[in-house]
């Protein structure tokens, strides 16, 4: 227990703690969280932040283009579909209407 308590102690000291810090001050300073190497890397430039806001609004366009678009489909679906149930519907009455009129001016 010891042994791995003064183990961690070096390595603390090894990578920047309190005594290699009197060392070296500047080099294990931290300087915000931009700065570390992998993070900085990764960072975003203004340009990069319009361009991808740029997307995000032109995938948002495009999702409500498509949405409209399928709405407006269905909708023309619906009403010549409606349309072609009441026209059917009427010519079949129609239909039923002569033929029973014909036969009743038979049987007079």
């Amino acid at each position: 227990m010891v042994s791995a308590l003064s183990d961690l102690t070096l390595k603390f000291r090894e990578y920047g703690g309190q005594s290699s810090s009197l060392r070296d001050p500047d080099r294990y300073q931290f300087k915000g969280f931009w700065s570390c190497p992998v993070v900085g890397q990764l960072a975003l430039t203004n340009t990069m932040v319009a361009v991808f806001v740029v997307i995000a609004a032109a995938a948002a366009v495009l999702v409500v283009v498509v949405v409209v678009v399928v709405v407006v489909v269905v909708v023309v679906v619906v009403v010549v579909v409606s349309v072609v149930v009441v026209v059917v519907v009427v010519v079949v009455v129609a239909e039923v209407v002569v033929v029973v009129a014909l036969d009743i001016s038979l049987l007079l």
